[in-house]
């Protein structure tokens, strides 16, 4: 079974990292493979909870999961259409 990749909410934080909402699979082959503060850092909300599959990654990651990962689900498509201006 492909694990899935959600990208949930694409914040662009730094000009190149994203917040993300990988599956538990995912999530601990990032950990395993990367590099933590330099290709990925753990989301800490405003409550300082951390949620163990939400990350921020590094944009050069985002590329590598949708190779990696056919399942990969880009939400971000609708999140920046849904922000265009009313005319």
């Amino acid at each position: 079974m492909v694990p899935q990749v959600d990208v949930n909410l694409l914040l662009e934080l730094d000009n190149s990292w994203y917040l993300v909402s990988l599956s538990r699979e995912v999530s601990n082959w990032v950990r395993q493979t990367y590099k933590e503060d330099i290709q990925w850092r753990e989301y800490i909300d405003g409550d300082w909870q951390i949620y163990y599959n939400r990350l921020e990654i590094d944009s050069k990651i985002i590329s590598i999961l949708r190779l990696k990962y056919p399942s990969f689900i880009d939400n971000t498509l609708r999140w920046k259409q849904s922000m265009k201006p009313l005319k």
